[in-house]
């Protein structure tokens, strides 16, 4: 990890932001919603290069789940 910053602030940007962990091993967890194999297979450049819509699709799912 790299510190960028460190410094006191006033209020947050994002108030309603929170983190959490889960332990994504457990079965059930695939039948919630966002969840998504993509970052679990292994990455393989050559395959979104064949297929750029696998890419598009990988991109699309990173951005409607991480909000």
């Amino acid at each position: 990890m790299n510190v960028l910053s460190r410094e006191q602030i006033s209020t947050r940007q994002f108030p309603a932001w929170e983190m959490a962990f889960q332990n994504l091993d457990k079965p059930e967890i695939k039948n919630e919603p966002g969840y998504s194999q993509v970052l679990q297979d292994e990455f393989i450049a050559d395959v979104y290069r064949e297929n750029p819509l696998q890419a598009y699709i990988m991109l699309l799912t990173f951005r409607d789940n991480m909000r």
